[in-house]
């Protein structure tokens, strides 16, 4: 299970209604269920991610990699509340939405993107 930390030292987690969201493991599992079908020399082959960062008064970071070490460094600079959306680019073309939750497994609710 992969937690992230929040941007801010003491984040007040009742402006923006956090709730529990497990999609990021359910989403993280059908992506590494997905990776295990793909042929081990084209892990990724190409893939794009838009990376919504939260309460950053920035627009969201466009990526493009082609290996799983790539999107791992990506996912690490990742904080509670980021939102990571990932588009495959192959034969079987698949779309993934990580919402990042925080240490407790929560997400806000509404959002501050």
């Amino acid at each position: 299970m992969i937690r992230f930390h929040h941007l801010f030292t003491e984040p007040d987690l009742s402006i923006h209604q956090w709730e529990p969201n497990v999609s990021f493991d359910e989403e993280f599992s059908r992506l590494k269920q997905y990776l295990s079908t793909v042929d081990d020399t084209d892990i990724f082959e190409d893939f794009f991610c838009k990376h919504w960062l939260y309460c950053a008064a920035t627009a969201p970071i466009w990526t493009m990699g082609s290996e799983w070490e790539e999107f791992m460094a990506l996912l690490g600079k990742a904080n509670a509340g980021d939102i990571i959306e990932v588009w495959t680019l192959n034969e079987k073309p698949e779309y993934f939405c990580l919402k990042c939750p925080d240490e407790n497994g929560l997400f806000p609710k509404r959002g501050a993107y």
